[in-house]
């Protein structure tokens, strides 16, 4: 029957119209891909630590190779939130082509050790540095403003990572306070009422 392809029906396969592709090409791609890449450091940091706890039997190889796992991931979110402290210690994080390259190097040391996780989540960081590396060779807009950005102020701002370094530096200004001073009692200007 030519409705039926493979034990599919052929209405269930939908080709896409020209307004979808035009919403999409209209989504902002470069934070979409920074989001996914911080849910990718985060998921290779839970990956390095259970391939840590289950990999007893190579015991010293098992420790130094998921801890660098662990650390390069902790760079991988760190990277992409812009901390600005962080990136002047590791420059070739600032820019696409650095980036790449990075992701493509962890993704390495995830297939080190064969677990489900660490194939999972080594796929999906090989694929994030391809990304990385097709913005730079395509020379997209948000590659292009990103070297502009690096050769006017020497790094690259975020938003993201400008507000997550405030609200850290907010908590430690607070947590230092209280510990100085005390928790501050909040003081009210109405009078006292006793309660008769």
């Amino acid at each position: 029957n030519a409705e039926y392809m493979g034990g599919w029906k052929l209405h269930h396969l939908r080709v896409p119209t020209m307004e979808s592709v035009k919403k999409a090409a209209g989504w902002n791609w470069v934070l979409i891909i920074r989001v996914l890449s911080i849910f990718c450091g985060i998921g290779t940091i839970f990956s390095g630590i259970f391939s840590l706890l289950s990999s007893f039997e190579d015991f010293p190889a098992a420790l130094i190779i998921n801890m660098y796992m662990i650390l390069f991931a902790g760079l991988i979110v760190v990277a992409e939130l812009r901390v600005r402290v962080m990136l002047t210690n590791f420059q070739f994080l600032q820019t696409y082509l650095g980036r790449g390259c990075f992701y493509i190097f962890v993704a390495t040391i995830c297939f080190v050790y064969i677990s489900a996780g660490n194939i999972v989540m080594g796929s999906i960081l090989l694929a994030n540095g391809v990304i990385h590396l097709l913005f730079v060779l395509r020379k997209h807009p948000a590659y292009l403003s990103e070297l502009e950005q690096l050769k006017r102020q020497g790094y690259v701002n975020s938003e993201v990572g400008t507000s997550a370094q405030q609200l850290a530096q907010d908590a430690a200004k607070r947590s230092i306070k209280e510990q100085l001073f005390g928790a501050a009692t909040p003081k009210s200007d109405a009078p006292a009422t006793s309660a008769v």
